[in-house]
This record gives structure tokens, sequence and C-alpha cells, in this order.
């Protein structure tokens, strides 16, 4: 008989739901985004932190739309969603609308997201993959 034991982890997803997918050099444009965290392990996971860089240039708003789980606060360049705990296979949602533009032309990445948590049993730092879109700037 064999045993297979899978330690908490993390699954992460950005999706724009609405925006361009190519923007003029200091045009500004809106995007729609959700952030998707899910605990994909077996265990709970806690002090869940996601955090979203935005790489836009000029940043003129950033709306937190909605948040399944937690708290999600803009400050400066970035957004900070405080998720609190995930149970195992648990998925939770934020949904943002971001406004800006870039100055430089060339594929660039809307932003960067991280996702860090703690596994209460072992007493390690799990941290999730670093996924983002791309816009075109022309």
């Amino acid at each position: 008989m064999s045993l297979t034991c899978r330690l908490p982890s993390f699954s992460l997803k950005k999706l724009i739901i609405n925006g361009p997918s190519s923007v003029f050099i200091d045009e500004e444009g809106t995007w729609v985004l959700e952030i998707h965290v899910n605990n994909i392990g077996k265990g709970r996971i806690s002090n869940v932190v996601m955090s979203n860089v935005i790489h836009l240039n000029h940043i003129s708003n950033v709306n937190v739309l909605s948040v399944s789980k937690g708290y999600a606060l803009f400050v400066g360049h970035g957004i900070t969603w405080s998720i609190g705990s995930l149970k195992s296979e648990e998925e939770v949602v934020l949904s943002v609308e971001i406004t800006g533009s870039f100055s430089e032309a060339g594929k660039q990445l809307l932003g960067e997201v991280n996702v860090l948590g703690l596994d209460p049993v072992l007493d390690t730092i799990v941290e999730g993959p670093v996924k983002d879109v791309e816009i075109n700037v022309l």
C-alpha cells in the first residue's frame, strides 16, 4: 500500500475579464481583472497574503470591485489582499478595475503577482507562482 501526501500549495490565476490587449504609448486603458488563489494541496494554509505590483507607468485609478474573503487595499503601485486562512481545495477571488497607461512600446506586463502563506503544521512558508498578463503597447 502506498500513501501519497500532498502538502499545502497554491494555484494562482490572473485573468483579464474586460479591457484591451493592445494600447498605444501613453493611451489610457481600463482593465477589469480577476485574481484566483486556490489551495490545491491537503491541509490548511494560514496568514495568506497576495500582492500585485502594478507595472503601469501612470496609474489613474484602482478600484477593488470585490473580494470573496478578507480585504484588499491599494497603496502606491500595488494591491495587497489579506486573505486569512485557506482550507484544502478552497478558492478565493479578487476582482479589481485598473486604469492607466504605459510609456514604453513593446510587450508589457500589467503587473506582478505573488502569494505567501504559512503551513501551520510544518511551520514553513508556502509561496505561489508568479503569473501575469501581457499587454501589447504600440
